[in-house]
């Protein structure tokens, strides 16, 4: 089973800064929201982005939760960078840093290891014990720690090849995908899900067609945070499925998602 990635598909996005303020405003804070107490190291994402842009990384992508009660000026962003220089493959997706961070006091400085693919823009997530993940509370941190944090979270990246690799040579039997989907249902759902786990299986692309396990799993991740899956209420009414926006809820899901494939694949 091949998984080369062509000419077309090793274009992988980047955004400007211009594009990364647009996106995420909240990134250039001018200082902390009021409501942060007096131990409060303000730094600001932005002083940090171009810190690691002058280390090596590119910016992949950028967005900040929707806020209601707060300040959006200072709202909880999420930050997805890669190295330009980048030379570990993770099956068909590149590794990237992913930065997670407010003004407001409701979120440390945390660095996630991420993959990116291609294919279909998936934003994957990780955490294992050989890669881990880095959080700087704001406590007279410097750019320089995040810069640190980051290399050394990127150094980690080999770390993760047999993780891929595991999955996407794991072929699951019909029982298994729709195990595997099931579970993946209960990590958004608490109470009955609007859809059944067949609809996490759906494919949007040829690329995605297959059994093993890595195509199940960014299937789901996809069908599962992207939405718009046609379902019914508990009423019955029709309805289709929302996208996850809420950054917490973004990465609480992709972590589980990764650690319930983890599971599957038996690393």
């Amino acid at each position: 089973m091949s998984f080369e990635l062509s000419t077309h598909e090793h274009a992988f996005r980047s955004i400007s800064v211009a594009d990364f303020q647009k996106q995420a405003p909240a990134a250039f804070a001018p200082h902390a929201a009021s409501v942060t107490g007096p131990g409060y190291s303000f730094l600001c994402t932005a002083e940090l982005v171009r810190a690691l842009l002058n280390a090596g990384f590119v910016l992949s992508s950028a967005r900040q939760a929707a806020v209601r009660r707060r300040d959006p000026l200072y709202a909880r962003h999420i930050v997805r960078m890669r190295q330009v220089r980048e030379t570990v493959t993770l099956v068909d997706a590149v590794p990237e840093i992913v930065l997670v961070n407010s003004h407001d006091g409701t979120s440390s400085y945390t660095l996630h290891a991420g993959l990116y693919r291609p294919i279909c823009s998936n934003g994957l997530m990780i955490r294992s014990a050989s890669v881990g993940y880095i959080r700087l509370p704001h406590r007279g941190i410097q750019a320089s720690d995040v810069v640190s944090g980051a290399l050394e979270l990127a150094g980690r990246f080999a770390n993760m090849r047999v993780f891929c690799e595991a999955m996407a040579n794991l072929e699951l039997t019909h029982s298994e995908r729709q195990d595997f989907a099931a579970k993946a249902l209960r990590l958004r759902y608490e109470g009955p899900a609007p859809i059944e786990p067949d609809h996490l299986l759906g494919v949007r692309r040829a690329a995605d067609e297959g059994s093993d396990l890595w195509r199940v799993y960014n299937r789901v991740q996809e069908n599962l945070l992207r939405g718009g899956l046609a379902g019914h209420s508990e009423s019955g009414r029709r309805m289709h499925t929302r996208a996850i926006k809420a950054i917490r809820e973004d990465v609480r899901i992709n972590l589980g998602l990764w650690n319930l494939a983890v599971e599957f694949a038996g690393t």
